[in-house]
């Protein structure tokens, strides 16, 4: 048997609390990575940096004026420093794009996994106030009738609930409605065949 001490971190063991924290410790995470990046982008680029600043005597004085007049050899070398400067801002984007997008997968991760501990609880209670007036309102075809459409109502929950996780994970949807739209579409018609 494997031990369970593996995987008692693993964030589908987590309680709601711990979930909680995570989820909190990994948005401050990514908050604080995103003004990290674009405080490093504004400094890496010249273009982006205040031009004015005090000399020696106070005085207020243009630091890009050698731009505005170079001679052929200066220009040729700014041309060179500025398509390398252009060059590395790229690459250094692509690679802040890829850590934000893999942070943001990761926090939803532990979002989902939130919001399905207490949308499964719910959606139990929802199946319960399918199956039981089913079961008392479907006369024909005995026990079988009412559970095939019983099943029927389990599939449409299970598609829509792997969707809309699908969804939520990829960043398209927010784990709020998203995880609950499944019990959702289900709780009316519940509420219906109880009435």
């Amino acid at each position: 048997r494997t031990n369970e001490e593996l995987f008692k971190d693993h964030y589908k063991m987590l309680t709601l609390g711990q979930l909680q924290y995570a989820s909190d410790s990994l948005n401050e995470q990514l908050h604080t990575r995103i003004h990290e990046q674009e405080k490093y982008l504004r400094n890496g680029l010249l273009v982006t940096r205040d031009t004015v600043s005090p000399d020696d005597h106070g005085n207020p004085t243009d630091q890009h004026s050698f731009l505005r007049t170079p001679n052929p050899t200066q220009r040729a070398g700014l041309f060179r420093a500025a398509s390398e400067m252009a060059r590395s801002t790229i690459s250094t984007i692509d690679q802040m794009t890829t850590d934000r997008t893999n942070r943001r997968k990761q926090l939803a991760k532990f979002e989902v996994e939130w919001h399905r501990k207490l949308m499964l609880a719910f959606a139990c209670v929802v199946f319960f106030f399918i199956g039981a007036p089913l079961g008392a309102i479907v006369r024909k075809g005995g026990m079988g009738v009412p559970a095939v459409i019983s099943i029927l109502f389990f599939l449409v929950f299970q598609i829509l609930s792997s969707s809309t996780e699908q969804m939520v994970e990829a960043g398209t949807l927010n784990p709020w409605p998203g995880m609950w739209i499944s019990t959702m579409v289900l709780l009316p018609i519940g509420i219906f065949l109880t009435w």
